[in-house]
């Protein structure tokens, strides 16, 4: 009978924690994933509806639907702009069925209500309704012996060419007032071409006009008139043949050079970088014997691990030999146990039970895993107030200290 009475008591307390549980989810009925039963917010929401239309335009009690979801079977993504103004005007498609009589109005309509709504634009639609991203605007054109203008189309003049505005700003401020000079002597004309071969001189500096935007990239330049694709790796070549062979660093994929264009690529990065550090001479780094000696016998020179982010990174190493051990809890014993880790950390986290008052309690756990056993000298399930039966006394207890949370 006392087993019972246990029993029941426990399905009571589980019944009361289900119902008093607080479930998480989106609580702004605007939103396309509302949640009618959550009571606490989660941040979830989304409201990006979509348009959709059947496939099959001849089978009846199929409408547009506009929804949240993934496409339903049986319909296509439709364009929003289209769909809106379409239902706007003819509310059957969605009520009714999209017949074909939608379907010709819905093709119409993409032609007419996208475009580009910018008044600046070279191909403005004042029709349009909403902005379809592909705006053109007019560009600033060259032509000998005239001002630089702006035209939407390509000027049908003798040698006419397109500007590239950041250049002619760069090397002459004035240029929309000064005439354009394709023969004959402009300083104007020498440092523009000059800027869009990737470098000038402004006098007291060259100015490196190609290249990329990010600082950490190898070919970062400050102000890039002409944007190029950011490279972050580094080649090291041996230019050859030349009086005085040397090491040119560069950005991978990089083919032109000042030294020549017979070269070999040293493949070993870390054993190239190190010949650098130690022979640099000013700007140069000259390729001889010592240099290749050095160069051999760091290829030969102990292996060990040259990643930085490795718990045994050894920055004395240059030859990677695949030894590199990464941080991670490697006790089997642990809840994030991870087999790959080479390293001893105090990352492990062990899962027991936290509850003082039970008779299992471990001390060096970490994360209640729910294996609490909650006994009595009698051996009773549940009798917290250890009076020899599991009562209304007992559930009151639990219930005052119910959603407390544990340290």
């Amino acid at each position: 009978m006392k087993n019972l009475q246990c029993a029941l008591v426990i399905t009571l307390l589980l019944f009361f924690i289900d119902s008093t549980a607080q479930s998480s989810g989106c609580l702004d009925i605007d939103a396309c994933n509302f949640n009618s039963t959550a009571t606490l917010n989660d941040g979830s929401c989304f409201y990006a509806e979509q348009w959709f239309i059947p496939i099959d335009v001849d089978l009846d009690n199929q409408p547009a639907i506009l929804s949240c979801s993934s496409v339903p079977d049986g319909y296509v993504l439709a364009d929003k702009c289209a769909m809106d103004q379409l239902v706007a005007d003819d509310p059957y498609c969605i009520n009714n069925t999209f017949d074909l009589l939608c379907l010709g109005g819905y093709n119409a309509l993409l032609f007419e209500v996208n475009g580009c709504t910018d008044s600046e634009a070279c191909n403005y639609s004042v029709e349009a309704i909403c902005d379809n991203g592909c705006c053109t605007y007019p560009k600033l054109y060259l032509v000998h012996g005239e001002t630089p203008f702006y035209s939407c189309t390509q000027p049908d003049f003798y040698r006419t060419i397109e500007a590239n505005e950041c250049c002619l700003s760069i090397v002459n401020p004035d240029y929309m007032t000064t005439d354009w000079l394709f023969f004959g002597e402009s300083d104007f004309r020498e440092d523009y071409i000059d800027c869009m071969n990737g470098s000038f001189s402004d006098g007291s500096e060259v100015i490196k006009s190609r290249g990329c935007s990010d600082i950490s990239a190898c070919n970062y330049s400050e102000f890039p008139c002409v944007e190029e694709e950011c490279i972050y790796d580094l080649s090291y070549r041996i230019y050859m043949p030349s009086e005085f062979p040397r090491i040119s660093v560069e950005c991978v994929g990089q083919t032109e050079s000042d030294y020549g264009s017979f070269w070999i690529e040293l493949e070993n990065k870390l054993c190239a970088q190190k010949i650098v550090d130690e022979f640099m001479v000013g700007t140069v780094t000259f390729w001889g014997i010592d240099r290749e000696t050095a160069y051999n016998e760091c290829l030969c020179s102990f292996g060990g691990c040259t990643d930085v982010l490795a718990c045994n990174y050894d920055s004395s190493i240059y030859v990677d030999d695949g030894s590199c051990a990464y941080a991670g809890c490697n006790d089997p014993l642990a809840i994030n146990y991870n087999a790959d880790a080479g390293c001893i950390n105090d990352s492990c986290i062990y899962g027991g039970c936290t509850y003082a008052g039970a008779s299992n309690y471990d001390s060096e756990a970490d994360v209640d895993d729910g294996s609490c056993i909650l006994m009595t000298e009698a051996g009773c399930v549940g009798d917290l107030n250890t009076d020899g039966a599991v009562t209304s006394a007992d559930l009151n207890l639990f219930l005052a200290v119910f959603g407390n949370e544990c340290d």
